[in-house]
C-alpha cells in the first residue's frame, strides 16, 4: 500500500494541481451579474438578464446543504422535472440560507379571522419563517402561536359599524365563546368587510413599521417569489413614490389588485400618513366612502392618488392566477414571475418547496419554470370529457341534428361553416381533427396546403399524425416553445 500513497501524494504536487484550482475557480468563485435596471415599471429584462442581483443571497454551496444522511425524496421530482429540481433534499437544515437580505422590506400580509387557521398555517411555515419581521392583519385580534394578528378594524368609528351590516360579522367574531367558524357560518359580509382594511392596514402599517424602503402588500392565499422580488426592487428607486401591481380598472379608475399583490415605497406610505395627520381625517373619510364603493384596494388607489401617486402596471410578473391557471403563451414564459393570488395551501408549500430544491439557484423562476415543474407533468393528450374552460368558439357538425344536440349555448358561439379554414371545417369528426385547429391556430393554412401536410413525412404511417407533425413544426411549439 505504500507505494499508492507516494504516488496519490506526488499526484497532489502543487503544479500538477493548478489546471484543477484553475477550474474550480472559474465554476465557484466567479461573482453572479448584477441586474440591469429596465427603463420600464416592468423592468423584465433585467431579471431575464439571467442573475440575480446582489441584493439576492448566493447559492449554498453543495457541501452545506445538508446532512446526505437526513434527504428525502423530494415529492416534485419525477421523469419530467428531474431537470429542474434535486431529487432527494434535506429539509431539515436551514431553510433560510438562500433567502435573500428584506432587511428594507416589510411584508404586511391579510387575511380574515374565519380563514387565518386555513390559510395562514402554511405562510407561516415557508416563506414568512425567513422575513426579519412582518405585519400580520385581519379583522380580529388573535395570537396564532408566536404570531400575532393585528385587528386593522378596531379605530373604526361606532357609526359606521352600527350603520353598515357587514359589522354584524365582526361583532359576531369578537363575542365568539367557540370555534370562528361555528359562530360565523349563518353570517355574510366577510367580503364585504375586507374593504374597510386596506387603507386602515397601510396606515397602522406605518404607524407601527416606519420608515421602510419598501413595503409589500399580500394576501393570505397569495405567494411572493422572494429572489425574484428582491432582485427587481434592487432597480427601482424606492425615494419616489412608488405604487405598482397588477392594474385593474374600477368605472375607469386603475388600482393594483390586492390578492395580487402590490408594492408602496416608504416615501409614498408615508406621504399617505402625513396626510391622514394626528386625527386619522383620511382613514375616517374613506370608511364613510366604503359603503358605496366594491373593494378596499380600489380606496387605497383612490387614497394614493390623493398625496399624487401613480399605479404602474406590473403584469404578468405581479399575477392573479394560480400556476395551473395562467394563460402561459407569448408575453408569458419568459418573464419572472413576482406574485401568484388564489394559491391553496398546498400549492403555496409546493411552490416554496421548488424554490427549496431548484438546480438553478442563481437564475431568476420564469413563468416558463412554473409550466415546466406544475402544468406539463400533468398534461395528457386526451381527456375524456374535459372542459377547457374556453369560450372563444365551438365547433360543431353542420347537420341538424348535432346542431340540436349541441344546445343554444354552444351554437351561440360556433362558427359559421363558410368561415371556417379548411382545418376548422373539419374539426366536428374526431379528437384528432379537433386537435389540429389548436395546433394551427395563427396559421395561414389554404386548402391545398392541408391536403398535402405532411405527405412527406415517410417517419410516421398515419395521416393523421402527420398533419398534427407538420403543424408543430410550423405553429408553436416551433417557433416559441423551446424559448427561455
Amino acid at each position: 500500500m505504500e507505494p499508492r500513497r507516494r504516488g496519490w501524494r506526488r499526484w497532489l504536487r502543487p503544479w500538477r494541481m493548478l489546471p484543477l484550482l484553475l477550474g474550480l475557480y472559474c465554476v465557484v468563485f466567479i461573482p453572479l451579474y448584477r441586474l440591469r435596471g429596465g427603463d420600464g415599471l416592468a423592468g423584465a429584462e433585467s431579471l431575464r438578464s439571467g442573475r440575480l442581483a446582489a441584493a439576492t443571497a448566493t447559492a449554498v454551496p453543495e457541501e452545506e446543504q445538508g446532512d446526505p444522511a437526513r434527504e428525502l425524496n423530494n415529492t416534485l421530482y419525477g421523469p419530467a422535472t428531474g431537470h429542474l429540481v434535486h431529487q432527494t433534499w434535506d429539509f431539515e437544515a436551514e431553510p433560510c440560507g438562500r433567502f435573500p437580505d428584506t432587511t428594507d422590506i416589510l411584508l404586511v400580509m391579510k387575511t380574515g379571522a374565519s380563514e387565518a387557521y386555513d390559510k395562514l398555517p402554511a405562510q407561516l411555515l415557508t416563506s414568512l419563517q425567513c422575513l426579519p419581521d412582518h405585519l400580520l392583519f385581519s379583522d380580529m385580534e388573535q395570537q396564532m402561536g408566536r404570531y400575532h394578528l393585528h385587528d386593522a378594524l378596531d379605530r373604526i368609528s361606532p357609526s359606521i359599524r352600527t350603520a353598515n351590516k357587514e359589522f354584524e360579522l365582526y361583532e359576531a367574531q369578537r363575542g365568539c365563546p367557540v370555534s370562528l367558524k361555528e359562530c360565523t357560518s349563518s353570517l355574510e359580509g366577510a367580503w364585504h368587510l375586507d374593504k374597510y382594511k386596506f387603507v386602515n392596514m397601510a396606515l397602522r402599517t406605518w404607524a407601527m413599521r416606519p420608515g421602510k424602503r419598501w413595503y409589500v402588500f399580500a394576501e393570505a392565499d397569495s405567494y411572493i417569489f422572494w429572489d425574484n422580488l428582491v432582485a427587481w426592487l434592487a432597480t427601482r428607486d424606492a425615494d419616489s413614490d412608488f405604487y405598482v401591481g397588477n392594474v385593474a380598472l374600477y368605472d375607469g379608475f386603475p388600482f393594483a389588485h390586492g390578492g395580487s399583490g402590490y408594492v408602496i415605497s416608504g416615501t409614498l406610505l408615508g406621504k399617505l400618513a402625513e396626510a391622514d395627520g394626528e386625527r386619522g381625517l383620511l382613514a375616517a373619510r374613506f370608511d364613510a366612502a366604503a359603503p358605496d364603493t366594491c373593494c378596499g384596494d380600489v380606496l387605497l388607489g383612490m387614497a394614493l392618488a390623493e398625496v399624487g401617486a401613480r399605479v404602474g402596471h406590473v403584469y404578468p410578473m405581479f399575477s392573479g392566477e394560480t400556476p395551473a391557471s395562467l394563460p402561459f403563451g407569448p408575453g408569458l414564459w419568459c418573464e419572472p414571475a413576482l406574485t401568484m393570488h388564489h394559491m391553496s395551501p398546498e400549492q403555496v408549500g409546493s411552490a416554496w418547496q421548488f424554490e427549496q430544491t431548484r438546480k438553478e439557484v442563481d437564475t431568476p423562476v420564469l413563468l416558463r419554470d412554473l409550466y415546466l415543474q406544475f402544468v406539463a407533468p400533468h398534461l395528457a393528450r386526451r381527456r375524456q370529457g374535459w372542459d377547457n374552460l374556453s369560450s372563444d368558439v365551438c365547433y360543431i357538425a353542420p347537420d341538424a341534428e348535432a346542431q340540436r344536440r349541441a344546445g343554444p349555448d354552444l351554437r351561440a358561439v360556433q362558427r359559421a361553416q363558410e368561415e371556417k379554414s379548411p382545418v376548422e371545417a373539419v374539426a366536428h369528426r374526431g379528437p384528432d381533427t379537433c386537435e389540429a385547429v389548436c395546433e394551427a391556430a395563427g396559421l395561414d393554412v389554404d386548402a391545398e396546403s392541408w391536403a398535402k401536410a405532411g405527405a412527406e413525412d415517410e417517419r410516421l404511417d398515419d395521416a393523421g399524425a402527420r398533419r398534427r407533425a407538420w403543424l408543430a413544426r410550423r405553429g408553436f411549439v416551433g417557433r416559441f416553445g423551446g424559448s427561455r
